[in-house]
């Protein structure tokens, strides 16, 4: 029998947001028979315990299901810095971070390849270029979200947008969730658009539907029968603009009210 293709999926991180959800609606719809999965992330954890899944925990240990865990590579060597890297620009210090953590996941890569290699993680980021120089050849990226997420320009020096030019263009092909999303990082980072495909987040219908009508659940809520609910969904995070819709539910207030 043929050897099946081996996809890698890269997702980093201690929180299960949407990243974490749209690898896990990917994971639910691939067929075992077809593929063989490696996911590389930091919570080993939270990922199918399937025969046909592996997990690789970053800078830790690898989770083989039903087997024994084995240790990658040590990250001592990152933590160690000369004192002439400490004193260097900041610049300086930004582009040898980077290319050193490009390194570090790259000897990981080699270590556990993958015919195709998708990263969660695209604009300044390391994975694009790491994948590269593992040789990997196919490289694929997902925009979850637009260069504006960047709220206090922490990332918007000449040497943050050269690197996401670099790391982008390092990708075969990238995935945006929207048609804006993907205008805004092909103009920033210049990553061809026929590189670009818009692929709209997918919805569930059955995990939204009316379980039970607008009365009773008002009545469960403890909210009165008349009147304006306003809601939002997401972790309480500056970036997610709760301040803006406090500040639009108060203008809905009547005039005698405020």
């Amino acid at each position: 029998m043929a050897n099946r293709a081996n996809l890698g999926f890269y997702c980093p991180g201690a929180g299960t947001g949407g990243p974490w959800r749209y690898l896990h609606s990917i994971l639910a719809a691939l067929s075992p028979d077809e593929f063989d999965v490696t996911v590389f992330c930091d919570l080993p954890g939270e990922y199918e315990p399937r025969p046909s899944v592996k997990v690789v925990r970053l800078g830790g240990p690898v989770a083989h299901p039903g087997g024994a865990a084995v240790t990658t590579p040590t990250e001592t060597r990152l933590a160690k810095r000369s004192a002439l890297t400490r004193l260097a620009p900041k610049a300086v210090r930004t582009w040898a971070g980077f290319g050193k953590q490009s390194r570090r996941l790259a000897r990981l890569l080699r270590e556990h390849p993958v015919d195709l290699f998708h990263t969660q993680n695209t604009g300044c980021e390391e994975s694009p270029v790491a994948a590269k120089l593992a040789g990997i050849q196919h490289v694929i990226g997902t925009f979850h979200v637009d260069s504006t997420y960047d709220l206090h320009r922490e990332r918007s020096g000449p040497s943050y947008r050269m690197l996401e030019v670099v790391s982008n263009r390092c990708l075969d092909t990238a995935i945006a969730v929207s048609h804006a999303t993907k205008r805004d990082w092909v103009r920033r980072s210049h990553i061809p658009a026929d590189r670009v495909v818009t692929i709209h987040n997918g919805i569930d219908p059955e995990k939204f539907r009316r379980r039970q009508s607008r009365e009773a659940a008002r009545a469960a809520l403890g909210l009165p029968k008349d009147g304006i609910v306003v809601g939002g969904l997401g972790r309480l995070d500056e970036a997610k603009g709760f301040t803006y819709l406090l500040a639009a539910a108060a203008g809905l207030r009547p005039e005698s009210q405020t």
